[in-house]
């Protein structure tokens, strides 16, 4: 199996190709994430896993490299990691009894150049909830702070707050798992 770059320090996504028993290095991509006006969430997050991905390329030619990304969105509002604890109130009190979406992206961009670029599209409903039931939630940052939307539905408190999905759960959780093996068996 050959070894790639991930281009991503998220344990999340280490732990799942780790766990998949992959092999590969870590290089975290030092972008600029801020969407472009108008930007759609699914056009959103394909750009980012790509420039993530040509970032690393550039600096590591002749190398396999893997980039993803992941965001929520309600409508075409873009939610991404909540920068405190206010605006995480605010896009969970946003999706409270209601559906939204997960866009993941992820992108091969291989040792001879060849661009594979995914995107996987989910849908989480979540509970209604109380303005208590969202403070309750939000007393522990390490249940909203770093995630995109507020939540991560791997643990017990966040995968509480879903009523509902319909997609691809590893998506959600940041890496798209089907996607990404179906791109790693081209390298």
């Amino acid at each position: 199996m050959t070894k790639f770059i991930l281009a991503s320090q998220s344990q999340r996504r280490i732990d799942f190709l780790t766990e998949l028993g992959y092999q590969f290095d870590i290089m975290a991509a030092d972008i600029d994430e801020s969407a472009k006006k108008a930007e759609r969430p699914r056009d959103y997050v394909r750009r980012v896993a790509l420039e993530k991905a040509q970032k690393i390329a550039s600096e590591n030619p002749n190398r396999d490299i893997l980039a993803a990304d992941t965001v929520c969105a309600v409508g075409r509002r873009l939610l991404g990691k909540p920068t405190d604890k206010n605006q995480a109130f605010e896009y969970i009190k946003m999706m409270s009894g209601t559906s939204h979406r997960v866009y993941s992206s992820v992108c091969l961009i291989k040792a001879n150049g060849e661009v594979k670029n995914k995107v996987i599209e989910t849908r989480v409903k979540f509970r209604p909830m109380s303005n208590q039931d969202i403070n309750h939630y939000l007393e522990n940052e390490a249940n909203w702070k770093g995630f995109a939307g507020g939540y991560a539905i791997q643990s017990t408190v966040g995968s509480s707050l879903v009523k509902s999905i319909v997609g691809s759960p590893s998506s959600v959780i940041g890496l798209p798992l089907y996607e990404t093996q179906c791109l790693l068996k081209q390298i």
